[in-house]
């Protein structure tokens, strides 16, 4: 099995499934390390922002993403860890492939491995720079939203995604479309098409970040429930951020919150309702004229 198809199916399939779907009977931890003690038996361990250590038997894969992974019972299938090492103590056995990237991949004399070991230690520091760059850029770009657009507003907008985050997610798609065909309707318009394009490219790009602090903070609340506003935000940006950077299918995550930034922000109001828009609508349905009492 390559490196690029283990990262790409271990880490998409595994974590956001696992994330979206609720499945609470294996392992997946957000900055609180999983230990599988000797004599406990789990399928899969998934942990971003921590570390991995196998002392019984993990019967699937393990994948850590700013972490690493210590192994000293048994793994029946691959590791994977992104940003630390791969331990392997005396008699532990990995049946599947070591990846470890901006890490390295030890063992001990008496370990075994079945599959591939492959260490990318260069490499992947400078991947992990250019992640933790971007990561920061897209931190501080949410941290000034947040504070721009108040605390109030950003709750309100992460409220409209747990009571709709399907609505949400359709506005969305409703809007990218509405901005698609403006853009073009403009490139008729001669000498204001530049004017209506900084327009609604600002325009965009406001929306999206108010939508995104609001999406990361609904994001980030369901980690950490018992945080102030403001951590929440950051939890939700970070992870949003890794779920981003992964190869290939990272591009649907990417559209998938597009969406819900611009939705939750669309139909919240940025901020002022959870249904505000569909609120708008129903005020300006005509009412219809009562009829005339009738004479006797």
């Amino acid at each position: 099995m390559s490196v690029a198809r283990l990262v790409v199916f271990l880490i998409l399939l595994s974590v956001p499934a696992r994330l979206w779907g609720g499945e609470h009977s294996e392992p997946v931890r957000f900055f609180h390390d999983i230990v599988i003690e000797d004599g406990e038996e789990v399928s899969d361990a998934v942990c971003l922002g921590c570390s991995i250590y196998v002392r019984g038997n993990l019967n699937g894969n393990a994948v850590a993403i700013g972490g690493g992974i210590e192994i000293s019972g048994m793994a029946t299938s691959d590791a994977v860890s992104i940003g630390g090492n791969i331990r392997l103590g005396p008699g532990a056995k990995l049946e599947g492939d070591a990846v470890a990237v901006a890490g390295r991949v030890e063992r001990d004399p008496s370990a075994s491995i079945g599959g591939e070991v492959v260490s990318l230690p260069g490499l992947g520091r400078l991947l992990l720079m250019i992640v933790v760059a971007i990561a920061i850029g897209n931190l501080v770009l949410v941290v000034l939203s947040y504070f721009v657009t108040g605390e109030r507003r950003v709750e309100i907008i992460a409220g409209t995604l747990r009571e709709h985050a399907g609505p949400a997610f359709l506005t969305g798609i409703g809007l990218m479309i509405s901005t698609i065909i403006l853009l073009i309707v403009s490139s008729q318009m001669g000498p204001l098409m530049p004017i209506v394009w900084i327009l609604v490219s600002m325009g965009l790009v406001i929306t999206l970040l108010v939508g995104y602090t609001g999406t990361s903070s609904w994001l980030g609340r369901s980690l950490v429930q018992e945080s102030s506003s403001l951590v929440a935000v950051l939890v939700g940006a970070v992870l949003i951020t890794l779920l981003q950077m992964i190869p290939v299918l990272g591009l649907l995550a990417f559209l998938i919150f597009i969406f819900l930034a611009l939705g939750s922000a669309g139909l919240s109001g940025y901020g002022s309702h959870t249904n505000w828009l569909a609120e708008r609508f129903v005020a300006r349905q005509p009412v219809p004229p009562s009829s005339p009492p009738s004479g006797h």
